[in-house]
C-alpha cells in the first residue's frame, strides 16, 4: 500500500491545532512538494507521525508552535517536527528512542506515558526504510524522519 505524507500530515498537523487550542498551541506545516508517496504498511506510519506530533505538542509551551517540515532530499523524504520545549541534553539524544526511556524533563506524571511511543515509532519507520533521529535547535528539539520515495526503497 502506499500513502500521501502530504495529506497525512495535513491532517495530523489540523487535529493536533485542535488539540493544542486550549494552550494556544499551533502546528504549521510547510512543505516543498505537492504531493510525497511513500509505501506504507497498514496504519503504522500514521501512528508514528502522530505519536511525534504528540509529544512535540506536549512538551511545547502554551502560546507558541510546533513547525513540520516536508522536503524531498534525493529519493527521500525529510519530515522535521520542531518544538520549543527547551530540548533534552545531548547525552539523552539517542536514549530516547529506547523503550520506557524519559528524559528527566520528561518524567513528570503530568505529562502521562510509559516511555514507549518513540521506540514504537522508531521500530515502524525503520519498517518502512526510514530512519528517525533527534537533535537540540536553539529553543527547543527537533525529530527528523527520512523516508524512501515510493519506488526508491
Amino acid at each position: 500500500d502506499h500513502i500521501d505524507l502530504v495529506s497525512l500530515l495535513q491532517q495530523l498537523c489540523s487535529d493536533a491545532n485542535f488539540e493544542g487550542a486550549s494552550g494556544n498551541k499551533q502546528v504549521t506545516l510547510a512543505h516543498s512538494v505537492p504531493e510525497a508517496v511513500v509505501a506504507s504498511s497498514g496504519d503504522l506510519l500514521r501512528k508514528s507521525f502522530e505519536n511525534i506530533l504528540r509529544n512535540a505538542l506536549g512538551h511545547t509551551p502554551d502560546n507558541s508552535t510546533v513547525t513540520v517540515a516536508l522536503d524531498q532530499v534525493g529519493d527521500r523524504y525529510r519530515i522535521c517536527v520542531a518544538d520549543q520545549g527547551g530540548g533534552v541534553a545531548e547525552s539523552e539524544l539517542e536514549k530516547i528512542f529506547e523503550a520506557f526511556y524519559r528524559s528527566d524533563a520528561a518524567r513528570s506524571r503530568d505529562t502521562g506515558g510509559h516511555g514507549l511511543g518513540l521506540a514504537i515509532a522508531r521500530r515502524a519507520i525503520a519498517r518502512h526504510g526510514g530512519n528517525v533521529e533527534a537533535g537540540n535547535t536553539a529553543t527547543g528539539l527537533v525529530v527528523t524522519i527520512t523516508l524512501p520515495c515510493l519506488g526508491n526503497d
